[in-house]
């Protein structure tokens, strides 16, 4: 019984590292997806960065299915 529960209270433990780093990971990529919304980046192309006066201004948000990273993930779906 001891051996049980040293191992759920691990599993907890790992639990909370594994969703601090997804937490993480959500935020670095919405700052990249930010900051690269007009230029480009890996989502939507390089167009905006090889034409910088063409970039595609009409959208100024970037969507949820551009979230690459975080939607790799299967705890992250889940959420």
């Amino acid at each position: 019984e001891e051996r049980l529960n040293d191992c759920l209270a691990r599993k907890r433990q790992i639990e909370a590292s594994l969703d601090n780093l997804e937490n993480q990971i959500f935020q670095y990529e919405t700052s990249y997806l930010e900051d690269t919304l007009h230029s480009g980046n890996i989502a939507r192309g390089f167009e905006g960065y090889l034409n910088p006066g063409r970039g595609d201004r009409k959208r100024a948000r970037f969507g949820e299915n551009e979230r690459i990273f975080s939607m790799s993930s299967v705890m992250f779906s889940k959420a």
